[in-house]
């Protein structure tokens, strides 16, 4: 039973740290108007909703065997991971569809310092989070919290792209002035 409390625990860190980045990044990728460190944000969202699909599964699988499951109820784990990917295929679909939208009317974020300091930021928790996660995992080789950490560590390469393309796009501004590379970026990238 210290195995599933362990799990559990570790979760619902996790689950608390994922909304919170996830509506810092969201929220303000909103108000600058980019669809990229928004629906990077979404990401952090959907990670929580797949670690409650995580609790749920730790939950019944943390019972002990019966009449109908005398080995017990552990396969709900694997069964729970299951459901993770059908959130990750969800997400995949909601995020292409904003960008597609995003190319066919096109609009221009407004990127500040803040914008930087804010994806920095999300990307060490993006980073702390999932290296503790599988490091936990690892440890009570336990599948689920070493699938989930791996998920929970693809936002940390969208932040990274982010941050590259902005400040080579912010230099590019301020080497060059030239307006029109921007707005090929933009729309290229969906920003």
């Amino acid at each position: 039973m210290a195995y599933y409390s362990t799990v559990r625990r570790v979760l619902i860190i996790i689950i608390i740290l994922n909304l919170s980045a996830g509506l810092i990044k969201s929220g303000y990728g909103l108000y600058i108007n980019s669809l990229s460190m928004a629906t990077d944000g979404l990401h952090f969202v959907f990670d929580s909703s797949s670690n409650i699909i995580g609790l749920v599964g730790i939950a019944i699988a943390s019972k002990p065997p019966d009449k109908e499951h005398p080995y017990g109820h552990s396969r709900f784990e694997t069964f729970a991971s299951i459901g993770i990917a059908v959130l990750l295929f969800a997400s995949c679909f909601q995020v292409v569809e904003a960008a597609v939208n995003r190319f066919l009317n096109p609009s221009f974020p407004e990127i500040t310092y803040w914008s930087f300091a804010i994806m920095g930021a999300m990307l060490a928790v993006n980073v702390a989070v999932a290296a503790y996660e599988y490091i936990i995992g690892r440890r009570l080789k336990s599948s689920i919290l070493v699938a989930d950490s791996m998920h929970t560590g693809n936002p940390s390469m969208g932040s990274a792209m982010w941050l590259c393309t902005w400040s080579q796009r912010s230099t590019a501004s301020l080497t060059k002035g030239n307006r029109q590379i921007d707005r090929m970026v933009f729309q290229m990238w969906g920003m």
